[in-house]
């Protein structure tokens, strides 16, 4: 579905869609570095669940040429993909317990269980430029560490986090995007960087939050939101959200529509309060978006 959608990227006026519920994630490119012993074991991370060890068994046959060929394409389109390659400051880091080996909370933990320096962003930065610049009729050289490293990290990527990308990417400048993601992204602190990224890029136009178990039907039990916005004409700068840059950009006092449940009220349905966000939304279309057509 990703390499499909490489053709169509930017020509979209309109695009709705989720990422993969309890998908199976991006763990299969792990199989490209299945000759090493260290690379059975990797974290693979749920949005829309938890997140946990996963054993893999043991090494398998070599990768068919064709299965090969089609990993590999996919980690030359993903490296070139921002949400990979985001990092906390050094400040921000969030502590490990002495008694586990990674952060249960935080989103790229793979690299975590190799004792060696650990990359950062500036590593997965050369990572992508040297995989961009790879020879297409060449196979990526596995027993690079620069290579290695970014398979490992786009391994363990939330496929939620990549998919959100991915819609953003699909929109031309001005596209309308509606997106059902879990609602950490919208909210948590471990998201922060990534939300930046997303908003130099977008206008956030409404933001929904649903009922905790709307989607336990098909195997999500975290909360989701539902989020609006539009594809900016064009992209802020980089470090537009730094300190310094941040005071240099125009003040944009544009409201944002923004509803939540209370599932506690009584008579409450999930059919009833998405009936009062539409007739809200609305009645206040002139105030949030006075210039839709």
């Amino acid at each position: 579905m990703i390499r499909r959608a490489v053709l169509w990227q930017g020509l979209s006026t309109w695009f709705a869609g989720n990422p993969p519920f309890s998908g199976k994630g991006l763990g299969d490119l792990l199989r490209l570095l299945e000759e090493s012993p260290e690379d059975l074991r990797h974290q693979e991370q749920d949005l829309f669940g938890a997140s946990y060890l996963k054993e893999t068994a043991p090494p398998r046959e070599p990768l068919p040429r064709e299965k090969r060929l089609e990993l590999e394409r996919l980690v030359r389109t993903l490296s070139q993909y921002s949400c990979w390659r985001l990092e906390r400051e050094a400040d921000q880091e969030i502590e490990v317990d002495d008694e586990s080996e990674i952060a249960p909370t935080e989103l790229f933990a793979a690299t975590a269980l190799f004792d060696r320096r650990r990359p950062t962003a500036s590593d997965y930065e050369q990572a992508a430029r040297l995989i961009a610049q790879w020879p297409q009729n060449r196979q990526l050289d596995t027993s690079r560490s620069e290579v290695r490293d970014a398979i490992r990290r786009l391994g363990s990527t939330a496929i939620e986090v990549v998919f959100t990308e991915r819609f953003v990417r699909l929109a031309k400048p001005g596209g309308l995007i509606a997106l059902i993601v879990p609602e950490s992204i919208v909210a948590s602190d471990r998201f922060g960087s990534f939300r930046i990224w997303l908003l130099g890029r977008i206008d956030l136009l409404a933001s929904v939050s649903l009922p905790q178990k709307v989607f336990t039907g098909v195997g999500a039990n975290a909360r989701t939101s539902i989020i609006f916005a539009r594809r900016r004409a064009h992209d802020r700068p980089d470090g537009w959200y730094s300190p310094h840059a941040f005071d240099n950009v125009p003040e944009e006092d544009v409201p944002v529509f923004m509803a939540a449940p209370r599932v506690h009220a009584p008579g409450f349905t999930t059919e009833s309060f998405l009936g009062r966000v539409l007739a809200d939304a609305r009645r206040e279309r002139e105030k949030f978006w006075p210039n839709a057509k």
